[in-house]
């Protein structure tokens, strides 16, 4: 039985469906919308295939990015405390939000934000250099596959570090449920923080002002927030309220996102 003929009969049989990520290449968001298809012509709502791909996609590479920040704040934590010769742990510290706050502080913020959109439009181009050689029906050079290894590096620590996103589907008779679970624990005070935001954009959508709570927030250094105040921007679009329909908290050292998605709305 072939991968796609698995997922088939288990959304027929009312199971639940899980997906592992580490990087939402092409083939990874065919994947992702063959589940997502399935899910809606067993509901006979196909036509919400676009629209629910698109959310969950951007879902999933803020997943991502949330992964590789909490990887790079950890190597630049490690190497403040080895610098300063601090007293505390990074274990002590992520398990003391006061301290947590205090030694981040010390961090150059916009300096990672920076390094993990490098990063990612690094994989962008080791992406498009495969896309090229299946187009071209070829094997990659020895040239392209130090170059896309290169490129890759920090998916590569990811996976040693086996920190990845979780992708889960669950439906029920007028929903769909998806969770986008990633191994990057979240601070309350984070928490706080993006929910604060979220609200804020919610009046401004409110009184027909979005263009101004983006001009306003473009430059922030704390970029999760924003990503996710644009994701409530689509789901407003879609006539969804956000705020009733799309959460975000944390499990253990694990950061959840789920949405729920109204099939008939």
């Amino acid at each position: 039985m072939s991968e796609n003929d698995k997922i088939k009969t288990e959304i027929e049989t009312g199971q639940n469906i899980a997906v592992n990520v580490r990087r939402l290449a092409s083939k990874g968001k065919e994947s992702v919308k063959y589940i997502i298809g399935e899910i809606l012509k067993k509901h006979d709502a196909i036509d919400l295939l676009d629209e629910i791909f698109v959310t969950v996609t951007e879902l999933v590479f803020n997943a991502i990015k949330a992964n590789y920040k909490y990887i790079i704040t950890m190597d630049a934590l490690a190497h403040l405390i080895n610098k300063t010769k601090a007293a505390h742990t990074i274990k002590q510290i992520m398990q003391n939000n006061t301290l947590y706050n205090a030694y981040i502080k010390k961090l150059d913020m916009q300096k990672i934000n920076d390094n993990v959109k490098d990063i990612f439009e690094k994989e962008e181009k080791a992406g498009k250099i495969i896309s090229k050689a299946q187009d071209e029906k070829r094997e990659l050079t020895d040239q392209e596959k130090a170059e896309i290894k290169d490129k890759m590096k920090m998916m590569k620590i990811a996976q040693q570090k086996e920190i990845k996103v979780y992708l889960n589907f669950n439906f029920e008779e007028n929903d769909v449920i998806i969770d986008i679970v990633n191994d990057a624990p979240i601070s309350e005070q984070d928490l706080e923080r993006i929910q604060e935001k979220r609200e804020s954009y919610a009046k401004y959508h409110k009184q027909g002002r979005e263009h101004e709570f983006f001009i306003e927030n473009i430059d922030t250094a704390e970029s999760a927030g924003l990503g996710l105040a644009m994701i409530d921007a689509r789901l407003y679009n879609q006539n969804i309220d956000p705020l009733k329909s799309f959460h975000i908290f944390g499990i253990g050292k694990k950061t959840c996102l789920t949405l729920t998605y109204p099939l008939k709305k």
